[in-house]
């Protein structure tokens, strides 16, 4: 059993009605939302909870941060607890991070191999309004996930974390996009050189050799691409840190702008199994043709909206010119109005009407991501990209399997777990 913290970086995306509504949408799949749950709030109704979480939540006006927690909880691969396991769970969860007088909405979802439960929690307690924001909640989820797997019988996997931050997320977006993040292309590529450098100026040409730049930003050091990317230095290793760089290398010197830069090879964003390469040039081009051909019915789309605002423009004033020699005193203010009237209704329905059209270009010329995309091409019978969906999964299996080794020798003593 894995229990995750799902960020959500922009608060204006961290919205709790947004977020339930993902949860309960079933996205055109007959069995992708299961069992929903309401706890602490006075209506058993998803829509009448929602309202009286963002109720509670106006309550508090002064926090800044995200209002909202939203807690997943996956089990492994043919687990599916009864639902009073899965209520006793999410209520130990909960109460371990602080969260037991919180209002929370639970939602399964079956739409996947792994069996997972989304918790969305409000972080306003309902009765004093203040916000509770767990600290180091991966610790504590991972205590209690292990408590909990001892006593339901449930697989052991392994908690201990071995990243932290951005090379946590990018070891999840790896797993879930399978295409190399740049924390990983410069532990893989440039680490090694970097850490032998004993002067900012090899530091530099290491990196400007690469395509990439090393900054100060806050406290800290940020290493940026030409397209304007960037990771924290301390997320690639700590060796990169602000504290261990000036360390070593003596105070901070920014880089020569007139460094000149080679044609060593550069991030780029591919696939983690080199041999997918050729398909995933392909899948580019592809996805670079549906960009073009959105880009030119869009094109269309909106040159038939500015003529048909011109023709009603033209309409308007031709109209205006009428009243203007043809009317006089209340009965031309009044016919004035009217024609407005008609031309902003007309205004509206074009408007409205490219919307709709826009809706439709967007929809049919959709991006479809790099997994979404092999899985549509074995559907279609590809072997190339049959093979790649195959290593894949075997790896993650790997992986786990490892994970499992681990966890069991390092938590057993004299054949004890402890």
């Amino acid at each position: 059993m894995i229990a995750k913290h799902i960020l959500i970086k922009q608060v204006k995306k961290g919205c709790f009605s947004r977020l339930i509504n993902y949860l309960t949408h079933t996205q055109k799949e007959k069995e992708r939302v299961g069992r929903v749950n309401i706890t602490n709030c006075y209506s058993n109704n998803t829509e009448a909870a929602v309202i009286e979480i963002l109720n509670t939540q106006q309550m508090n006006q002064r926090a800044v941060s995200d209002k909202n927690y939203h807690l997943m909880v996956s089990f492994n691969q043919g687990e599916r607890p009864e639902d009073s396991i899965l209520e006793d769970i999410e209520k130990t969860l909960c109460e371990g991070l602080g969260f037991g007088d919180h209002q929370r909405i639970s939602v399964t979802h079956l739409d996947t191999e792994h069996f997972h439960i989304h918790i969305a929690i409000n972080k306003i307690h309902p009765v004093k309004h203040t916000l509770h924001d767990p600290i180091r909640d991966f610790k504590t989820l991972a205590r209690l996930c292990e408590g909990l797997e001892q006593q339901y019988g449930l697989a052991i996997t392994n908690h201990t974390t071995h990243h932290r931050g951005a090379q946590s997320k990018a070891s999840d977006l790896e797993h879930k996009a399978q295409l190399e993040s740049l924390v990983s292309w410069i532990r893989r590529n440039l680490l090694m050189q970097l850490q032998e450098e004993d002067s900012w100026e090899g530091l530099h040409a290491v990196l400007t050799n690469h395509g990439l730049v090393i900054q100060e930003r806050g406290n800290g050091f940020v290493v940026t691409t030409q397209d304007g990317l960037a990771v924290k230095a301390s997320s690639v290793d700590r060796a990169l840190s602000k504290k261990y760089l000036t360390e070593r290398l003596g105070r901070w010197v920014p880089v020569d702008k007139n460094l000149p830069q080679s044609s060593a090879k550069q991030y780029q964003k591919r696939p983690v199994e080199p041999s997918a390469s050729a398909l995933y040039t392909i899948y580019l081009n592809e996805q670079q043709s549906l960009r073009a051909l959105r880009l030119e019915e869009l094109g269309r789309a909106k040159t038939g909206r500015a003529r048909l605002h011109r023709a009603a423009k033209e309409q308007f004033d031709f109209k205006r010119k009428l009243i203007q020699y043809g009317w006089k005193g209340l009965g031309k203010r009044f016919m004035y109005g009217a024609i407005f009237a008609d031309y902003s209704r007309s205004q509206a329905r074009i408007n409205l009407e490219y919307q709709k059209i826009r809706a439709q270009i967007n929809q049919k010329y959709q991006r479809t991501n790099w997994v979404k995309w092999l899985e549509m091409k074995a559907r279609e019978g590809d072997i190339e990209a049959m093979r790649i969906l195959k290593t894949r999964k075997r790896l993650a299996k790997q992986l786990d399997d490892k994970d499992k080794k681990v966890h069991k020798k390092v938590h057993k003593i004299g054949g004890a777990r402890i």
